[in-house]
C-alpha cells in the first residue's frame, strides 16, 4: 500500500478517509492527491531555470539547463524523474513551456 492515496486506503481498509488523513497528519506523513511519489522540492534548480529563461527570452532546453546549472544542482533528467516531462518542470518553475507544433 506504499504510495496509496487516502481514498485508496479507505476503500481497502474500511477506515474513513478523514480518519486516515488525520493519522497521516499526526504521523507527519505527506498528504497528496496521487499515489505517485511526490517530487522533492528543488527550489535552487527552479531559480536557475527561471533566470536562464529570462536570459534566453524563452524556456531553456534540458541541455541548456544542464550546461548552466552549476555545481551541486541535479541534472535535468533527475528533475524529470518524478514529473515525467521537461515541460512539467518548466511549469513548476513558473516558466512558460514552448508551444508544441505539428
Amino acid at each position: 500500500m506504499a504510495g496509496a492515496t487516502a481514498r485508496e486506503l479507505s476503500e481497502r481498509t474500511g477506515i474513513s478517509r478523514e480518519t486516515i488523513l488525520i493519522a497521516f497528519k499526526e504521523a507527519g506523513l505527506p498528504i497528496g492527491r496521487s499515489s505517485r511519489p511526490r517530487a522533492p522540492r528543488r527550489d535552487k534548480e527552479l531559480v536557475v531555470i527561471r533566470r536562464l529563461a529570462k536570459r534566453l527570452g524563452r524556456a531553456p532546453t534540458m541541455s541548456e539547463y544542464d550546461a548552466n546549472r552549476g555545481a551541486g544542482l541535479v541534472t535535468a533528467r533527475a528533475l524529470t524523474r518524478h514529473l515525467d516531462r521537461w515541460r512539467d518542470v518548466l511549469e513548476m518553475a513558473g516558466v512558460r513551456p514552448p508551444i508544441l507544433t505539428d
